[in-house]
């Protein structure tokens, strides 16, 4: 198995729990189709091996799974039980109400699908949840296909950057080992107020963004949430900041970064989602 296939694998056994910590869901799961839409690979988080073993067979593209790859459409439901394509559930399945499904698309085609249920502490998963969802969907997708199609580490970087660069959202994703940026899109240099270049260490950064709290306070360079989630390995959820950019104009964002991980617990990368909140 080549490097690339490797880290994508590693990547799509790890990334519904990723999500899932994201969004705060009590269920996530991805499932990888092949061309006439059988899930050829499924990956999950949130149920134990035990109780997955008593669910039965894997999900087979049908109900709801079905619809998100026929429609080609993100789907955000309080009650999935209540939509037309459902399906219920097979004997010993957990119970799930909310559900958000993104799918999985590259190139105008659907490779599979991304999706949440059950979302914590409210009826319903949100649009920022969705958005999030969304952006990691097309990091997926693109890994995917870089699985088949690509053993050249470059051309997997641009390829990548360019499906970053047409999100609505910020995003960084910086290097597990040294910080490095490794790719940035012109949305979150917009958001943060300074120019993102890829290969630069995080540090040359943190004295160039200027964050304070809603109350006014000014972030030490210590405490801006990239630099700090890079040191400790922890997850930074739904932070929100004040950007004060250089020519004192402000504008509020709101900052999700998550460590993304192998198996043995290594963090290779680090994702940074930068939503603007001044609108809302």
């Amino acid at each position: 198995m080549n490097s690339v296939t490797s880290r994508v694998d590693e990547l799509l056994r790890d990334f519904p729990g990723r999500v899932r910590n994201l969004v705060d869901a009590q269920y996530a799961a991805l499932a990888i189709m092949d061309a006439s839409g059988k899930v050829s690979h499924f990956f999950y988080s949130g149920i134990d091996e035990q109780q997955r073993n008593k669910m039965g067979p894997l999900p087979q593209g049908k109900g709801l799974l079905g619809t998100l790859r026929l429609e080609g459409q993100s789907l955000r439901l309080a009650r999935l039980s209540e939509h037309s394509d459902s399906v219920g559930f097979p004997e010993h399945h957990p119970v799930m109400i909310s559900f958000l499904g993104v799918p999985i698309i590259r190139s105008g085609k659907n490779m599979g699908n991304l999706y949440l249920t059950n979302k914590l502490g409210a009826q319903e998963f949100t649009e920022k949840d969705q958005q999030i969802v969304e952006a990691m969907a097309e990091y997926v997708a693109i890994a995917l296909e870089n699985s088949t199609l690509y053993s050249n580490a470059h051309e997997e970087r641009a390829r990548l950057q360019a499906t970053i660069e047409s999100l609505p959202t910020g995003v960084v994703v910086t290097d597990g080992g040294d910080g490095a940026v490794i790719l940035a899109n012109p949305r979150a240099s917009e958001l943060l107020g300074c120019e993102f270049e890829d290969g630069y260490p995080l540090q040359k950064y943190k004295n160039e963004i200027k964050l304070r709290l809603p109350n006014g306070s000014l972030l030490s360079t210590d405490e801006n949430p990239l630099v700090q989630a890079y040191y400790s390995g922890s997850e930074v959820k739904d932070l929100e900041l004040v950007v004060e950019n250089p020519d004192l104009s402000v504008r509020a964002v709101a900052i999700d970064v998550v460590p993304i991980r192998t198996d043995a617990d290594v963090v290779i990368a680090f994702a940074a989602v930068i939503k603007d909140m001044t609108q809302f």
